[in-house]
């Protein structure tokens, strides 16, 4: 492979690197703004409970006035007096229902906002065990191999694997279903496609879009396929990536560590095995 084409990979993959990171950041900003808007929305709230409060009590005084002068003035006057009291409390009942309706707008206002706060924490979390696991992860496996070198064409245009083989050793399966990302980022690594942090956070950025991962899985499948010597067939691999994710992933992982001579051991470790291979299959290539 030339040189151009082993740079190819890192400045496409930077390329896509710096357009998801604007895509979040623009997320964060929208979301500041919707803060900020929730914020000024309290301050209006408490500055019209304080003026129904002062008309409030300014109407009860005026109520015990017109009674007091009701009681000295004869009948006449207390049914006008009686009159101007219920009206008084009639705009007063439709003046409170608005206000009520207010109150429930923003406290369902402040509900969204807190459940957006709750996700918010329960995101940050996960992504700091992840990028935990992720350290102690590249450490004790992937710098423990030594990366695989370009292979001669095979003639095939599969991998030895099937798209579910993975389901067969419990602790790839493993690998692949919870932490595929991490499992992506070792293959990529070791097959000398692309760095382990860049595919990581290629992965992680490229998830903000929905079909983000699938696609640039499809990319690192046609590099790794070509570092093994197997023809790539760009619409099957399409298709493949849409179908499951952990799937293709653990298809890949093991004809990788096949080919290596490694065999994954759940949490963070790896088995040297024989030229036979570890996963049941022959290394061919």
């Amino acid at each position: 492979m030339t040189e151009v084409t082993q740079k190819h990979p890192k400045v496409l993959l930077f390329s896509i690197m710096f357009g998801f990171g604007l895509l979040a950041f623009a997320g964060v900003l929208v979301g500041t703004s919707n803060s900020s808007d929730y914020q000024v929305g309290l301050r209006g709230t408490e500055a019209r409970r304080l003026f129904w409060g002062n008309y409030s009590n300014m109407t009860d005084n005026r109520t015990i006035a017109n009674m007091s002068a009701s009681s000295s003035s004869g009948p006449s006057a207390s049914l006008t007096s009686s009159e101007g009291s219920l009206e008084s409390f009639n705009s007063l009942d439709s003046m409170s229902s608005g206000s009520s309706g207010s109150l429930k707008h923003h406290l369902k206002s402040a509900y969204v906002t807190y459940q957006g706060l709750a996700a918010g924490t329960q995101w940050a979390i996960t992504i700091t065990l992840m990028l935990i696991y992720s350290c102690i992860y590249k450490t004790k496996v992937v710098d423990k191999i030594t990366p695989m070198v370009h292979q001669p064409p095979t003639g095939k245009d599969q991998f030895e694997f099937g798209l579910c083989d993975c389901v067969t050793d419990p602790q790839v399966c493993c690998n692949v279903l919870f932490c595929h990302y991490v499992r992506i980022a070792h293959t990529n690594a070791v097959s000398g496609v692309c760095d382990f942090w860049e595919t990581f956070c290629c992965m992680f950025l490229a998830s903000f879009c929905v079909c983000g991962p699938l696609c640039l899985n499809v990319y690192f499948r046609i590099h790794i396929k070509d570092h093994m010597g197997i023809q790539d067939n760009c619409f099957a691999d399409f298709c493949l990536a849409f179908f499951c994710l952990p799937c293709v992933a653990g298809q890949q992982a093991m004809a990788v560590d096949e080919v290596l001579g490694w065999k994954f051991k759940c949490p963070c470790n790896i088995e040297h095995v024989s030229a036979s291979g570890g996963y049941g299959r022959a290394a061919t290539y």
